[in-house]
């Protein structure tokens, strides 16, 4: 369960990163968007806050897709584990129902053989015959 764990403490780092990226770019834009005409900031630092924007834009798509390929190990690892529990309770009925089989067959052989003592040579003969 320690690798499960351990992707979940992963996607949960990237999903902070992810706000506070996501955070960050609010911020940016809301300066550049609101801040530039009054206080008459350049283009060039109308640029700046475009081009941070645009990297924490690529930022949280890497940590998007990080997040997506761990997710996707995780599930990956969970269906594992899954089919092998499964496989290992089929295998626990399958034999159960084998014991059950040759408890069965150990009792049919010994009614057979109560009685076959019971009966007398006279009416194997009859048996025989009819």
């Amino acid at each position: 369960m320690s690798k499960f764990q351990a992707l979940e403490e992963e996607i949960g780092r990237l999903k902070e990163r992810v706000q506070v990226l996501e955070d960050r770019d609010g911020v940016a834009t809301k300066q550049s968007g609101e801040d530039a005409p009054i206080k008459g900031r350049s283009n060039n630092e109308g640029e700046a806050a475009a081009e941070r924007i645009s990297n924490d834009s690529e930022e949280i798509a890497r940590v998007l897709t990080s997040m997506d390929a761990a997710t996707k190990k995780l599930q990956e690892q969970i269906d594992a584990q899954v089919a092998r529990e499964l496989e290992e309770q089929q295998e626990k009925v399958d034999m159960r129902m084998n014991e059950q089989i040759a408890r069965d067959a150990e009792v049919a052989r010994i009614h057979a053989e109560e009685e076959i003592q019971g009966m007398t040579p006279e009416s194997l003969l009859l048996n025989r015959y009819s």
